[in-house]
């Protein structure tokens, strides 16, 4: 992962805001049913299970992908080099996680560090889970990957202690645990050595919406947006943000103001496309 890779990942997911500010632990009867058909499914002792290709039907495989899917596996299963593993996992990720099949990607991350067992494998399958915790809609599945990132984290940590990005995710999988506090900890110590670490904030931020600290949250994202202007993350939950407050003029106005800084590059001009749907809501 990026180092500054935060929990919404994909310009697509930043709008659905909504969904996203709900707590975990609070899903409709619909989202169960969207998480049913883009998730690999889990079994009754809550273990992710091996993956994708028997969902296919559920998801938007091709039958090219599938046929690729099939091939790196069997090579995935039979090789016996960390290398070559490591390659055909970053192959197998590229296809599962276009197919929002993010569950497969954690199942093979961790049978590698299980053969391979070394900190930068702990750390791609912390990473994994941390993705399926961050966007699963059942209860369970996100109790579950958060526990399951959380162990691969703190054998990270245990190798590298001052890993300030690898805390403040560990410190957001404590967050939805009895002690939540903890976590909030953790992420606020990282913040006292690193005043400008973007994750932290970041989190921070999120966690201020989720517990209706919208004053709070305004705070961190502007913050953010002086650290890096172009942060459209947390420009849009500024401006959502700002909206719960029922400051929607200053919502409007802080969405054109950093629409007016992107480029005309492909990326931007979709970035636009979305903030100018976005702002046609806010406009009515």
């Amino acid at each position: 992962m990026l180092k500054t890779q935060y929990i919404i990942v994909g310009v697509s997911l930043l709008f659905a805001i909504g969904l996203f500010l709900l707590p975990k632990s609070v899903v409709s009867n619909k989202s169960k049913a969207i998480e049913k058909s883009a998730q690999a499914q889990t079994t009754e002792n809550d273990s992710v299970v091996e993956p994708a290709l028997a969902e296919s039907h559920q998801v938007m495989l091709t039958d090219k992908q599938t046929q690729q899917l099939n091939i790196l596996r069997n090579s995935f299963l039979k090789s016996n080099s960390e290398k070559d593993k490591s390659m055909l996992l970053d192959s197998m990720a590229y296809i599962f996680r276009s197919s929002n099949l993010i569950d497969s990607v954690a199942y093979y991350a961790e049978l590698l560090s299980n053969q391979f067992p070394n900190t930068p494998n702990f750390l791609s399958v912390a990473d994994a889970y941390y993705d399926v915790f961050s966007f699963a809609m059942s209860e369970q599945k996100v109790k579950y990957a958060a526990q399951k990132s959380r162990v691969f984290y703190e054998k990270v940590l245990a190798v590298e202690p001052e890993n300030a990005d690898v805390k403040v995710k560990l410190g957001v999988t404590y967050t939805i645990t009895a002690t939540p506090m903890q976590g909030i900890k953790m992420i606020r110590e990282v913040l006292e050595k690193e005043p400008e670490n973007q994750l932290a904030i970041f989190n921070l931020g999120l966690l201020s919406m989720q517990s209706g600290q919208y004053e709070k949250a305004v705070e961190r994202f502007e913050k953010l947006i002086k650290i890096n202007p172009k942060d459209v993350n947390s420009c849009l939950l500024l401006a959502q943000s700002l909206v719960n407050l029922g400051k929607t003029k200053e919502a409007i106005d802080s969405l054109e103001k950093f629409k007016a800084n992107l480029s005309a590059s492909p990326l931007d001009t979709e970035i636009k496309q979305r903030i100018n749907t976005y702002l046609q809501d806010l406009k009515k």
